[in-house]
């Protein structure tokens, strides 16, 4: 019997604990607010959201062009607080994709050579396909400016 409660206490323990380490207050309303800014026609739009908002409710709010590549937006994509989301416009040079291309394909971006073409491909094998252009940041070598230098090139 005393094992048993001994188990029981730990196991209500390390559930608490996880709830803990995930965010999550059943009990508690948070009163923060979360907000992302959505960058479109080089005006950014600050928008608050609640929870679960995805891109594609925020889009709506925002009055778009035509000039918008809606293919590139991944809709159902889940915003969280702080987010950044450049909105795609269409362009007349086609883009590389950085979740098809291959090694050959990369190495034509602006400040990509073989090393940083081979990163891009393992981490998309790691992590999966990428969510959006910016994600591609995460690669090793690829900081904000070399990023702004090739943005015009890249697609999802």
């Amino acid at each position: 019997m005393y094992k048993l409660m001994v188990s029981f206490s730990i196991m209500i323990l390390l559930g608490v604990y996880g709830l803990y380490k995930l965010n999550f207050h059943p009990f508690v309303s948070s009163n923060k607010k979360s907000y992302v800014s959505i960058i479109y026609d080089e005006t950014v739009h600050e928008i608050e959201i609640e929870r679960y908002t995805t891109l594609g409710e925020v889009i709506a709010d925002i009055k778009l062009g035509e000039d918008v590549d809606t293919h590139q937006m991944n809709a159902s994509q889940i915003l969280k607080n702080g987010d950044k989301y450049i909105v795609p416009l269409k362009r007349a040079v086609p883009c590389i994709s950085i979740n098809t291309a291959d090694v050959e394909l990369l190495t034509q971006l602006v400040g990509v050579g073989p090393s940083i073409a081979q990163r891009i491909i393992s981490y998309r094998n790691e992590n999966g396909l990428f969510h959006n252009i910016e994600d591609i940041m995460n690669i090793k070598g690829i900081g904000e400016k070399t990023f702004e230098k090739m943005r015009d090139q890249l697609c999802i």
